[in-house]
């Protein structure tokens, strides 16, 4: 009798331990006992789920599970419903995701690798919810992989020959890019990537489709004597165009674009390189600014933002040059955003109008509706804000 206790004691440790492989043997949801074989239900970490072929099974709104290593067999379908939630491991104890023929993952709610997700033939990703993997995207020699939605990978995603990467959502992959011959990147969606990306001696799968153009290294935004100093530096650049700089006042909720500036490498590099831009007209309080990087095909991606407060003076009417040389219109700017009804008026020496603007935005021009004579010109403003500036015509 002692003999049998000592083994039956073992037994419980050897699977505490070691876990066991709960199998979905029957499409249906993941809480209904007639899904499993046995009536076993996979809901601890140290449980192991296998699926047999031509299964589905579903996690429900309201349901959140932890599991341990998840395989996939042939033609298998797993869906996560808004507002359910699995776990393969968690933050101690890494597991991993197991894909063979032909798997689909729908997440409308929540699934977390804690570990690796690897891709031994075919598996389609359809996520509104969210997918995050803590280890690495790992796929065989032809495995494809088509994304989506959004999905984020914290270590690095490697691929063999003829991998196929198609991406119609997002795909942030903080660690590096390697993948071997005859690899393809396609999709109407974006690749952005932390480190490095390699793609053997046909050099084909990192310029193409959804990758993104550039890496950047930083970016700052300073004053310098009542401007606004940008700089920012690329460490590589992929087909990349040009840079469009942004700039927002409302608490991001509205952009407006300032100025384009080019890329200096033509394109391509893989060393460091610094741009800067220069706000001339910075408006009072929170100014925030973001890069919008522009590929050659036209693909973008954003950065930032990254925020300046101007404490300048008050409100300011400025009218540039002054003196001026055009005798048909005169620029202006201001170091706030205009109300909805702001006008601005070109008054002759005598107040008679000569021009009206609607004030827009805080930069603009007034057009004179006849040649300017040499002498002095008054330009109003008036609406949410109300002064009069003098101006001399050369």
């Amino acid at each position: 009798m002692k003999n049998l206790v000592v083994f039956i004691l073992f037994f419980g440790v050897y699977t505490a331990l070691f876990g066991q492989t709960r199998t979905i043997s029957s499409s249906g949801n993941w809480d209904a006992t007639g899904t499993w074989t046995g009536g076993n239900i996979a809901d601890v970490l140290s449980e192991d789920v296998a699926m047999n072929n031509s299964t589905s099974v579903t996690v429900q709104s309201g349901f959140n599970y932890t599991v341990g290593n998840y395989t996939t067999n042939n033609t298998n379908t797993i869906t996560i419903d808004n507002g359910g939630q699995l776990n393969l491991g968690d933050a101690s104890n890494s597991r991993d995701f197991n894909s063979n023929n032909n798997t689909v993952i729908n997440v409308d709610g929540i699934l977390i690798i804690w570990g690796d997700l690897v891709v031994n033939n075919n598996l389609v990703l359809n996520v509104t919810g969210t997918l995050i993997i803590k280890g690495n995207i790992d796929m065989n020699n032809g495995g494809s992989l088509t994304i989506s939605g959004n999905m984020d990978v914290d270590g690095d995603f490697i691929g063999g020959n003829n991998t196929s990467l198609d991406v119609d959502g997002t795909l942030n992959i903080d660690g590096n890019v390697s993948v071997g011959n005859n690899s393809t990147a396609t999709g109407t969606g974006s690749i952005t990537v932390g480190g490095s990306c390699s793609d053997g001696s046909s050099a084909n799968f990192c310029g193409q489709g959804p990758f993104l153009p550039v890496e950047l290294g930083h970016f700052s935004a300073t004053f310098d004597q009542e401007k606004v100093r940008l700089n920012w530096s690329t460490l590589s650049e992929l087909d990349f165009d040009h840079f469009e700089i942004e700039r927002s006042v409302d608490n991001l909720e509205e952009w407006k674009l300032l100025g384009s500036v080019w890329s200096k490498a033509n394109g391509y590099s893989t060393f460091r390189i610094d741009y800067e831009y220069i706000d001339e007209s910075p408006l009072l309080g929170y100014n925030y600014y973001r890069l919008k990087a522009v590929d050659f095909n036209g693909s973008y991606e954003y950065f930032g933002p990254v925020l300046a407060n101007y404490e300048g003076e008050a409100r300011q009417l400025i009218i540039y040059p002054n003196p001026s040389i055009d005798r048909t219109k005169l620029n202006f700017r201001t170091n706030f955003t205009p109300g909805e009804f702001d006008v601005i008026t070109l008054l002759d020496h005598m107040g008679l109008s000569m021009g009206k603007a609607v004030v827009n935005y805080n930069v603009g021009t007034v057009f004179s509706y006849s040649e300017m004579k040499p002498g002095v010109y008054f330009l109003k403003y008036s609406g949410s804000f109300n002064k009069v500036v003098r101006v001399i015509v050369q």
